[in-house]
């Protein structure tokens, strides 16, 4: 294995996320860069189930960005994965082909149990962790909950529900009344309920874009993959206060706070509201956030075949 350096690559539904690292001989992990981007893949394909040709441009400008920067960093092996809206998409051959066309990089679709393990075992990286923890991803597409030991899932479940999606399908960037609020938060516990049950009052870790900002809004950080935020509490009374404060506002508002921006102002308020329900529902006082996720659950598994 001696001093190779390897890359891995998530698109995800909203997001680009390419985590790059060194091998050394002895066995050490260094990380060489942890980069993100916001493409926004998934705009639409809930109500089409198509990519459209502006998302597909999007992702094939920004993996030929991240090629060239792992090459540039002696990258030997480079790995992509599509998540929920890869999955979804009835034209995903076309992302496919368009990607390698471009840069060279082989895109695999990623199955939604798959990436539940994976972000399980990606989300406690560099945590002092517990015996046994729960792990939600709010992705822009789905949501992936797993629960069990260190590097051992127990029970893993994926949930159509994500940030993008549930912003669309809602027209969450318009008025928001208390009884459109209440509606959608119903119909995201019914899918709750069918699936998860939280056990034994044990901590919750959350990644992703959701969690982090929240994370990032609580400490007054502008970026919220700064790794000050890893492994930094946040109580469950303060995801509430966000999802009251920020579903009020609307998208260029929402622009303006440096640790939304306008990436994330059309979907923030659907995250939050996802979290805040599932933390409600299962009896969470807060959450440990975390930046890792899938994408070090894939290098991890990439480390053990090379």
């Amino acid at each position: 294995m001696g001093g190779n350096t390897l890359g891995v690559i998530d698109l995800g539904t909203n997001t680009a996320l390419m985590l790059l690292a060194r091998i050394e001989p002895c066995g050490k992990v260094t990380i060489l860069t942890d980069d993100h981007a916001i493409v926004r893949l998934g705009h639409r394909v809930d109500s089409t189930g198509l990519l459209n040709s502006d998302a597909i441009s999007r992702a094939c400008k920004q993996l030929k960005i991240f090629s060239k920067k792992a090459s540039l960093l002696g990258v030997a092996n480079l790995s992509a994965w599509g998540t929920s809206a890869v999955r979804d998409a009835i034209n995903k051959n076309e992302l496919i082909k368009r990607i390698y066309s471009t840069s060279g990089i082989n895109l695999h679709v990623l199955k939604a149990l798959d990436e539940a393990r994976l972000t399980f075992e990606g989300a406690g990286y560099g945590l002092n962790l517990p015996k046994r923890f729960t792990v939600i991803d709010i992705g822009g597409g789905s949501t992936e909950i797993a629960y069990g030991r260190k590097d051992e899932p127990l029970q893993q479940t994926s949930f159509n529900i994500g940030a993008l999606r549930l912003s669309e399908r809602h027209q969450l960037n318009k008025e928001n009344s208390k009884s459109k609020i209440r509606n959608i938060r119903s119909n995201i516990l019914k899918d709750f309920k069918k699936i998860y049950s939280h056990r034994n009052n044990e901590p919750l870790i959350a990644v992703s874009g959701t969690a982090l900002t929240i994370a990032a809004l609580k400490i007054g950080c502008k970026e919220i993959f700064d790794p000050i935020l890893h492994g930094h509490y946040i109580q469950a009374s303060f995801v509430r206060q966000c999802c009251e404060k920020y579903l009020q506002m609307n998208s260029e508002q929402l622009s303006n706070i440096p640790a939304i921006g306008p990436g994330r102002s059309k979907i923030i308020g659907a995250g939050m509201l996802i979290l805040d329900t599932f933390l409600t529902q299962n009896y969470f006082d807060g959450y440990i956030a975390s930046i890792g996720g899938v994408r070090y659950g894939l290098l991890e598994e990439l480390i053990r075949s090379a």
